[in-house]
């Protein structure tokens, strides 16, 4: 009847950390600030809205919730055939897409880990579904989430007769870690890591 029964509010990540980091526990407190402090990192790396970064009315002593240093990292990739690179999406979700030469829609990819939980995943990505970047097509792992930042992936590309065409494992850890494990990535890994603590 047009009589309205609900209303509008704006509202971010960052003021729902501002409003309630301070009633919380200790896992989650440093999970907010790492999260934030990520968000501020990504900004500065993509040059984006950098005169208000993502914790800057965080007070300091809320930034210091946040871890102090990223744990060690290890680079435990192991290329195979017509592996060609990965690389990080860094947007509303992080997520990793590989590349492998000679790629087409014909074919078929099949991921597999054991994510934070200790649960085994397996998922199947059909050529349709493959990425094409930079002039090639790239298999995206839609379905790993912050806490599986540490899981080695495994990836294999089949032809449509079930023959093995190409493989891969790799991490968002690994890739962190080929990359320096400062600046952004040093802040990615901060913030995955209690995004695991906070689940465990």
């Amino acid at each position: 009847s047009a009589k309205a029964v609900s209303y509008t509010r704006n509202d971010s990540a960052r003021s729902y950390v501002e409003r309630n980091i301070e009633s919380q526990n200790v896992k989650t407190k440093t999970m907010m600030a790492d999260m934030l402090a990520y968000g501020a990192a990504a900004q500065l790396e993509f040059n984006y809205n950098t005169g208000d970064l993502a914790n800057s009315r965080l007070t300091a002593a809320q930034k210091a919730y946040g871890s102090a240093a990223v744990a060690s990292m290890s680079n435990n990739r192991v290329t195979g055939e017509n592996y060609k690179g990965t690389r990080l999406i860094l947007e509303s979700r992080i997520q990793m897409q590989v590349a492998f030469g000679g790629l087409d829609r014909t074919m078929y990819a099949i991921y597999s880990y054991t994510d934070h939980n200790g649960i085994r995943k397996t998922v199947r990505v059909n050529g349709a579904d493959f990425v094409y970047t930079n002039n090639m097509y790239c298999v995206e792992l839609n379905q790993l989430v912050c806490a599986d930042a540490r899981c080695m992936v495994t990836v294999q590309v089949y032809k449509a007769d079930g023959t093995l065409f190409a493989g891969v494992k790799d991490s968002i850890e690994s890739y962190a870690c080929r990359f320096g494990g400062t600046g952004i990535y040093a802040a990615l890994m901060k913030f995955t890591d209690s995004a695991y603590n906070y689940f465990h």
